[in-house]
């Protein structure tokens, strides 16, 4: 879900220390925002400091600094051109002195909207500037700059449209095809119906429930509701990003706590269905390594052995990885201990919402890391096991290419037996959510 992808990005800490111990009180208000984690609440309060501050002596630096933070606060909402205005501005004040990785993230944002040459030029900058800090792969994201270039010039056969009568003003995300007739689709929604009316500080939008849509057998659209009459799957809490499995008898779902000034990430959990209301909401045992590391968009197996997710936990291969646990089957419970998907899938960026075909012989991801059109792309591997008893892996990634990618973030697919139509997410022009066709 997306709050997923806000709450579970680390929180950066700038080398640079403030010279004066008493700073004044517009500093210190809005580096008292930044730091708890409130981005959206924290914006105008770092731009206000930042036009109050002048650009001699020290208060350059100083300023570097703010234009950075506020850089940061808009990366972390996904409003790539905005940071990466701020990151220009934190260039100017020369902040890159003081910390390397303002061209790092300025390259990034770069190649998020499509500027490949101006992104290589930063990437370049940050690898002369950074010292002997080796923790980012910047050779490869030099030459990813040349990969991407060659997936802008090419366009697959499908045909995008809107799915207009589904989509709301508010944000619609996550569509998972969730029935044996395809006739009924779960995705995560904010609209004004969700059970917490208040706004979440962190993105300033509402917070996120799971819906469930219904469609004819022509696939034209009916209706749309809540999951859940009372309260145990949607909370007051962000919920989301929701699987079921394939008997239609347990559903997989992300939840985010909403706890003012704490970062306690983002956890799996289940939920058993009994008619129409759910029992045994239980949180999914998973060793992450601790309370602000996030696991989240679950994917389950058509055999119901391996639960597929994503997560920003320690071992990877940099920014949020796919990960699994398998089912224990005498001990009738997933075994907690994730494992890497390996860098077949994984990059140094992140890879999201992972999802299978009906019969698992493909996978579809979001990813950054991949050479792609811009922002989060989706692409799909194919499985690679022959046996049924074989523990299943999927190689050979390859981009969906236009019109399904473009140049904002475009994830969570989810398609259809027939493996020609399905829907996705898409965060380009409005409306948000798009359905796809051969």
């Amino acid at each position: 879900m997306k709050n997923f992808l806000l709450i579970s990005l680390s929180f950066i800490v700038c080398s640079f220390v403030f010279g004066q111990t008493n700073q004044p009180k517009y500093i210190a208000e809005a580096l008292k925002a930044y730091e708890s984690g409130q981005y959206f609440e924290a914006m105008p309060k770092l731009e206000a400091a930042y036009n109050k501050m002048t650009n001699k002596g020290k208060s350059i630096s100083e300023k570097g600094s703010m234009a950075y933070k506020l850089a940061d606060c808009y990366r972390r909402m996904e409003q790539y051109d905005k940071a990466a205005t701020w990151y220009a501005s934190s260039i100017e004040l020369k902040y890159y002195d003081i910390e390397p990785k303002v061209y790092y993230y300025y390259g990034e944002m770069q190649r998020m909207n499509g500027e490949l040459s101006k992104a290589k030029e930063s990437y370049t900058n940050y690898k002369n500037k950074r010292g002997k800090d080796t923790s980012i792969d910047i050779e490869s994201l030099i030459d990813n700059c040349k990969e991407t270039a060659k997936v802008h010039d090419e366009e697959s056969k499908y045909v995008v449209k809107a799915e207009d009568k589904l989509n709301r003003k508010e944000f619609d995300m996550a569509p998972v095809i969730s029935d044996k007739k395809e006739m009924q689709v779960l995705f995560g929604t904010q609209r004004e119906e969700v059970v917490n009316p208040a706004r979440d500080p962190i993105t300033g939008e509402k917070y996120m429930d799971i819906w469930i849509a219904d469609f004819n057998e022509k696939g034209d659209f009916i209706s749309a509701k809540s999951i859940d009459n009372n309260n145990l799957v949607n909370t007051k809490d962000n919920e989301g990003t929701a699987v079921m499995d394939r008997k239609g008898k347990t559903l997989y779902f992300t939840r985010c706590p909403a706890v003012l000034k704490q970062n306690l990430g983002c956890d799996i959990w289940s939920a058993d269905k009994n008619g129409e209301d759910w029992e045994n909401v239980q949180k999914i045992n998973i060793q992450k390594g601790g309370d602000s590391i996030s696991v989240g968009h679950p994917c389950i197996t058509g055999d119901g052995q391996m639960l597929i997710f994503a997560s920003n936990m320690a071992g990877g291969y940099g920014g949020k990885d796919l990960w699994y646990l398998t089912y224990n089957k005498k001990e009738k419970a997933w075994d907690s201990k994730p494992i890497n998907m390996g860098p077949s899938i994984n990059t140094a960026g992140n890879e999201l919402f992972p999802s299978l075909s009906p019969t698992d012989s493909l996978l579809f991801f979001a990813s950054d890391g991949h050479p792609g059109v811009g922002g989060l792309d989706i692409f799909k591997a194919v499985i690679s096991t022959s046996t049924k008893d074989a523990l299943k892996k999927w190689s050979n990634v390859e981009n969906m290419l236009k019109p399904i990618n473009s140049s904002s973030n475009d994830y969570a697919l989810t398609i259809r037996k027939d493996l020609k139509s399905g829907y996705f997410t898409s965060e380009r022009s409005n409306p948000k959510k798009q359905n796809l066709h051969p």
